[in-house]
């Protein structure tokens, strides 16, 4: 007979007081985010909750005793998140930094293994020698100053230029570098790297030039376990690169010890794009077949249960550690740890009420850790995994009239195998539907080849882990077996990699969306929530709940993919650093680009253009505009081609140069994607959008400067009444052209990033705008150009003010925008 429903799973279902719990530590934590009240508050709070609860429970009031206990959890969770988030120490050396970098000489203790980050290549040649560098986190003791010695706290990344072979954690060091603070978002949509290392700790960045300013003293009292999980994964990293080459040992590191800041951004694009990046993160995936390896070599020795699982704990624990104790992995680790427990003391184990513990163990540790999006992802994985399993099963039994209509043990498999696709398929359909919207919110990818990738990868990843633990297990010691396994892993890594890549390549396996707005995500999750709860207690089919999931899902999808037609032009200069992108946004939809190059990292004018599309819902270029040959105007275009469909470039004669650096990358790069390049000369209109002109105020098609930045393009930008001037480096002979030309300009582009050695005096009497924006990564530049300009001009700079807007409504109102306030 068919049964298309079943009754609730006990995984879901009975009663889940540790979950209360966990959601009570929850509300606090973010009650203090968005309030952030005194700690002393909290702590008042908390004791009278406590005298209260006390006094209920004398009183027999179970029920209110129930919710002062929830209250006062709701306490503790707020007060310890005070703790981490908001308390900083006097003498914490971060409230000596500033954005403008500071040399100092700080003595402390390496709190964490040093790890090289690869310099990541780029197909155009670099404008300064760029090499590795070494990060890691400095814990401070000591400041010298002109004054002496003074005792200090607190946490700083410090960054070596170069490769730091003589710094282990625990070790002593004095360092003489450059100290600044993290700056927030400089742009649209822009991750948020100050609170990223806020997080963690750290208040400070300090950077140096060579290992050489980084002296080691002595090594620290208590920090000898540290140092062995240092040697630990120093020499299983080396093993492995050793044993498969660079390439491949970087993403064993990755897969295997979650050391992945060797893996080349290229690689790690192909696992986002897939949908994948779980595989390169140490996570339950890893945990859960580590561990099955672990039970099953124990059953193998015919190990009691109490032994074995004694062993599970020991090993999943051992791999936590030597994994650094991420969030994912200290979230399956404790998840396990409570499931083993329950199993041996033959207690029940309800998936909420596991799962409550577990979050509560996690916040309380780590309350900051409920922001991290890695741990999110990985409870909600988990509960998608389990959720799964309660999904009602269509189960056919099929009535045999005779022995001889029996199944062959052929049907048998294959019947073994349909099930197990189809199980698997749940399975994943469980986990896309609760992960696929954050990764969509945090990343601005969804991906649906994911769903086939993982019934793929997944199965491989098992006998993948395994040979590759075994090779670490077992390779150091007997070189026989090593070279056996190792043969076998990088095999079957091979594999992987060739499908990841393949399936990357294919554009409709992903899809690149906008930001997606909060209330869309809260509604979406509430709305599973709701419906996870009355499946909970319900007996119900599965249809409304994928349907009406997905079709949310594919509302959210529409209203992100649709560019906002208001009637006002946006013209945002971003902040690139020493370099150039302005992104030119029509009423009808359309965008121009004018530059896209920084001097010292070609992935970042591309990175930052991406994102900013990716905020307004215009996710591809009506066209590109390169203002000259220098590399730091355009270095960034190739990465921004293969990340973006651009209908087409547009240069000046003059840039056609291929003896200049980086022109002929530039224009292979443009020929690969079939985008056409098009000259541009004064005189010229460009059409983007009927109420927009476009004119090319300069070079002259028939004059060539001595110098490229003489040769710039010269961009008029006019909408209702207002005009916007985009000047490139344009300097001497072409600058002097330029103020011949009569013409009204509200913005104007500072030329050359702002150099001091550009005639601002006689420029700003010519423009009399309203604005002047220079795009720079020198600060305190602003101040400086100030007084070169009239009084009546608004000086702005991307470096001191991050990201500016123009906007033009179509009455003609103009407004500026600085991403980040004017006064810090």
């Amino acid at each position: 007979m068919d049964s298309h429903s079943s009754p609730s799973s006990s995984l879901l279902s009975g009663r889940a007081p540790a979950m209360s719990v966990a959601l009570a530590l929850i509300a606090g934590i973010l009650i203090d985010r968005i309030a952030s009240p005194l700690i002393t508050s909290w702590l008042l709070l908390g004791t009278a909750v406590v005298v209260v609860t006390i006094g209920l429970v004398r009183l027999r009031y179970w029920p209110v005793a129930g919710v002062g206990v929830l209250v006062g959890f709701g306490c503790v969770g707020g007060a310890i998140h005070h703790r981490d988030w908001s308390t900083q120490a006097a003498n914490d050396l971060a409230r000596f930094a500033t954005e403008e970098p500071q040399l100092v000489r700080v003595e402390g203790v390496l709190a964490t293994r040093p790890v090289i980050r690869p310099r990541e290549t780029s197909p155009m040649p670099a404008a300064y020698p760029q090499v590795e560098e070494t990060l890691t986190v400095l814990s401070c003791q000591t400041l010298h100053t002109v004054n002496g010695p003074e005792t200090i706290a607190g946490r700083v990344q410090l960054r070596v230029s170069g490769h730091l072979t003589h710094g282990m954690v625990g070790d002593n060091v004095c360092v003489l570098g450059w100290l600044s603070v993290p700056t927030p978002p400089r742009n649209p949509g822009e991750f948020d790297y100050a609170t990223y290392l806020r997080r963690q700790g750290i208040g400070a960045i300090l950077r140096t030039g060579h290992p050489d300013a980084v002296q080691t003293l002595d090594t620290a009292d208590g920090f000898g376990f540290r140092r062995f999980l240092n040697r630990v994964q120093s020499e299983a990293e080396t093993f492995l690169i050793h044993r498969l080459g660079p390439e491949h040992g970087a993403v064993a590191s990755a897969l295997l010890i979650g050391q992945r800041t060797r893996l080349p951004k290229s690689l790690r694009d192909q696992f986002a794009l897939t949908g994948m990046m779980h595989l390169l993160a140490i996570s339950g995936l890893h945990v859960a077949i580590f561990a099955g390896f672990v039970w099953a070599g124990c059953r193998l020795m015919m190990l009691t249960p109490r032994t074995t699982g004694g062993i599970m704990l020991l090993a999943v624990w051992a791999l936590a550690v030597v994994s650094g104790l991420r969030p994912p992995i200290l979230r399956a680790s404790v998840f396990l740890t409570i499931f083993i427990l329950g199993q041996l003391s033959a207690r029940p184990t309800r998936l909420l009420n596991m799962l409550g513990v577990t979050m509560t163990v996690l916040l309380l540790h780590d309350p900051l850790m409920l922001f991290d999006v890695g741990a999110q992802l990985s409870l909600l994985s988990v509960m998608g995994i389990f959720w799964s399993q309660t999904w009602p099963r269509s189960q056919t039994e099929p009535e045999f009239a005779d022995e001889s209509r029996l199944p062959t043990p052929w049907q048998d498999a294959i019947a073994a195998v349909r099930n197990f696709v189809i199980d698997s398929a749940q399975v994943m359909l469980g986990i896309w539907l609760l992960a696929a919207p954050l990764i969509a919110s945090t990343f601005q990818i969804v991906s649906p080849i994911g769903l086939l990738l993982n019934l793929i990868l997944v199965p491989l990843a098992t006998p993948l882990l395994g040979f590759g633990y075994a090779l670490l297990l077992f390779g150091p010691a007997w070189s026989w077996l090593g070279w056996i396994l190792g043969f076998l892993f990088d095999w079957l890594l091979s594999l992987l990699l060739f499908i990841v890549e393949n399936a990357a390549a294919w554009s409709a396996g992903h899809l690149a969306i906008s930001s997606v707005p909060m209330w869309w995500l809260v509604g979406y999750y509430l709305g599973l929530a709701g419906c996870l709860w009355r499946w909970r207690n319900t007996s119900q089919t599965l249809r409304p709940i994928v349907f009406g999931g997905l079709g949310w899902l594919a509302f959210g999808l529409m209203a992100t993919s649709f560019p906002s037609h208001a009637k006002e032009l946006r013209c945002t200069f971003l902040a690139v650093g020493h370099g150039v992108a302005v992104l030119i946004e029509t009423p009808d939809g359309g965008t121009m680009l004018y530059d896209a190059g920084a001097i010292d990292d070609p992935s970042r004018p591309a990175r930052v253009v991406t994102t900013a599309l990716a905020t307004t819902n215009r996710p591809r270029l009506n066209g590109l505009i390169v203002s000259h040959a220098d590399i730091d105007h355009f270095n960034g275009v190739p990465e921004l081609l293969d990340d973006l469909p651009v209908a087409g470039v547009f240069v000046a004669q003059s840039l056609l140069d291929f003896q200049q650096s980086g022109v002929e990358v530039l224009c292979e790069s443009a020929s690969q994607h079939d985008i056409p390049i098009r000259l541009i000369g004064a005189g010229d209109t460009l059409q983007l959008d009927p109420d927009v002109t476009l004119t090319v105020l300069a070079p002259e098609p028939s004059v060539r400067h001595a110098t490229d930045n003489a040769n710039s393009v010269v961009l008029l930008v006019e909408y209702a009444g207002r005009s916007i001037l985009l000047t490139g480096d344009l300097e001497a002979a072409g600058l002097v052209e330029l103020t011949q030309f009569d013409r009204k300009v509200d913005v104007l582009m500072i030329p050359h990033h702002g150099s001091l050695q550009t005639d601002h005096a006689t420029l700003g009497r010519w423009a009399n705008a309203i604005a002047a924006i220079a795009s720079s990564g020198q600060h305190g530049l602003a101040d400086k150009l100030r007084p070169m300009y009239p009084a009546s001009t608004q000086i702005f700079s991307t470096a001191d003010h991050g990201a500016v807007t123009v906007t033009i409504s179509e009455s003609g109102s103009l407004t500026l925008t600085p991403t980040l306030p004017t006064h810090r």
